[in-house]
């Protein structure tokens, strides 16, 4: 049976539906797993329930392999220079330190993607 909501394999076990990837992840550990621990399909596919594509992660790290649209490491549009965004601000962080964003501020650098959306009409 599948689910219509997660597009994802149940099975029934002890009278009540289960995510086959859950189960079959439990059988391999030997232990019921934690509702902070998802389960994820290395290729993308959510009914391939081999174990070599599944892997156990947190639920933040899955979480940031399907939902981020920012990078966590960006390039200073000032400095060049290589840097670890904040994760609440990967859209809007430009660069790597207060330095380069006073710099930015004072010298009016505008980054590219505004001043695109400017000109664009």
């Amino acid at each position: 049976m599948l689910s219509k909501h997660t597009r994802t394999r149940l099975i029934w076990r002890n009278g009540k539906k289960v995510r086959a990837h859950r189960w079959i992840m439990e059988q391999v550990l030997g232990r019921t797993l934690l509702s902070t621990e998802h389960v994820h399909h290395r290729n993308g596919d959510p009914l391939d329930n081999r174990i070599e594509n599944l892997e156990v992660l947190t639920a933040s790290v899955h979480m940031r392999l399907h939902k981020q649209r920012y990078s966590d490491i960006k390039q200073c549009v000032l400095c060049g220079t290589e840097f670890l965004v904040n994760p609440r601000k990967r859209l809007r962080n430009k660069t790597c330190s207060k330095d380069c964003a006073q710099t930015m501020r004072v010298n009016g650098i505008k980054s590219s993607r505004k001043s695109s959306k400017r000109s664009g009409g």
